[in-house]
């Protein structure tokens, strides 16, 4: 029997799971971010009228890359596909494989990155801010949404920080 393989090569600013990420807490036995049965398109025609095409927009986007349904995961954030993953410490959990919040701030991206030629991308993208494990718009009107969705697709090719192939 072999082992499973685990991708170890860091997914830049994808995906958010690291321990060092606010969705997971290290000290905590599980997840924070577990799928929920709340359906993603009533919990954006719940959020201010001005963010709701930018979130109609990014839910339609992903939904035709991924191919997969969005699932709500936790209270706030929309998810497509998902993967098991291993830390070197043992923990291991199911997580989104992308997806996006809607903060007040703006939409966030999840699982963007971790491909070569990523960072002349986002030169090219427009006005958005890198976190650790995610990407802040602060409108998608702001940004090339051509190349966003061109990036989109290439980070979803790309195995996840941690993911585990069994």
């Amino acid at each position: 029997m072999t082992s499973p393989v685990i991708n170890t090569i860091p997914h830049f600013y994808g995906h958010g799971h690291r321990p060092e990420c606010n969705l997971y807490n290290a000290s905590m036995a599980e997840i924070k971010t577990k799928p929920t049965d709340v359906d993603p398109v009533e919990f954006i025609a719940q959020q201010p009228a001005k963010r709701q095409p930018d979130l109609m927009q990014l839910l339609d986007m992903m939904q035709e890359i991924t191919g997969e349904p969005p699932v709500m995961w936790g209270p706030s954030m929309i998810g497509f596909g998902q993967y098991k993953y291993r830390y070197e410490t043992g923990h291991e959990g199911v997580m989104l494989r992308m997806g996006f919040a809607s903060r007040s701030t703006g939409p966030v991206v999840y699982g963007l990155g971790g491909y070569e030629g990523f960072e002349q991308d986002m030169e090219q993208l427009g006005k958005v801010k890198c976190g650790v494990s995610c990407t802040y718009f602060s409108s998608l009107a702001k940004v090339d949404t051509a190349l966003l969705r061109k990036m989109l697709e290439k980070s979803y090719r790309v195995p996840c920080f941690g993911e585990v192939s069994d």
